[in-house]
């Protein structure tokens, strides 16, 4: 018996693959400075995002024009609070954020600005690139937040995102047919 091997790329359409929607977080790489110190937070701080700080906590924006975020006493944070996105109950998103110059442990989530409908949290104790899959349990406006900063603490942010997971049909796959003769 003859054995005969056929590899095969096959564009299916009916076939169906994961992808990523259109970017939800507004201004998702923290350019501008035109955010809102709130508390006792001072500096600058990203467009459409707040940083408010229980005591004392200082916004920056480094050299390449990150979000940059120290707290001297009290416990501060960062989200977003302009044109908030709402996340639909059941829905299936993707969360990324980047971040350099970590000092001590802080808190990364999505949730409602105020704090309500955490969806995950994690913590962050070194610099890099982390993603988050999770699927809503609730319908809400959502945004990346920064939580429990610290006093000693610091943080840069280059990026925080969050995406739909969606279904992309228009993806081709390696078909692997083994025919026998």
């Amino acid at each position: 018996m003859k054995r005969i091997l056929i590899f095969i790329l096959i564009l299916c359409a009916s076939v169906a693959f994961a992808a990523l929607g259109p970017e939800l977080q507004p201004n998702p790489n923290l350019t501008g400075t035109g955010g809102t110190p709130v508390g006792s937070a001072t500096g600058v701080v990203a467009d459409g995002y707040r940083m408010f700080a229980t005591i004392t906590a200082i916004g920056s924006k480094t050299v390449e024009g990150y979000q940059a975020i120290t707290t001297t006493a009290g416990v501060a944070s960062l989200y977003g609070s302009v044109s908030l996105p709402t996340l639909t109950l059941g829905t299936e998103y993707t969360a990324t954020i980047t971040v350099e110059s970590v000092t001590g442990g802080i808190l990364w989530r999505v949730c409602q600005a105020n704090g309500a409908n955490v969806q995950f949290s994690i913590e962050i104790t070194t610099s890099g690139t982390y993603t988050q899959t999770f699927i809503a349990d609730a319908t809400f406006l959502g945004t990346n937040h920064l939580a429990s900063i610290g006093a000693g603490e610091s943080i840069t942010v280059s990026e925080m995102s969050i995406k739909e997971v969606v279904e992309d049909t228009n993806n081709a796959y390696l078909g692997f047919f083994n025919f026998f003769n």
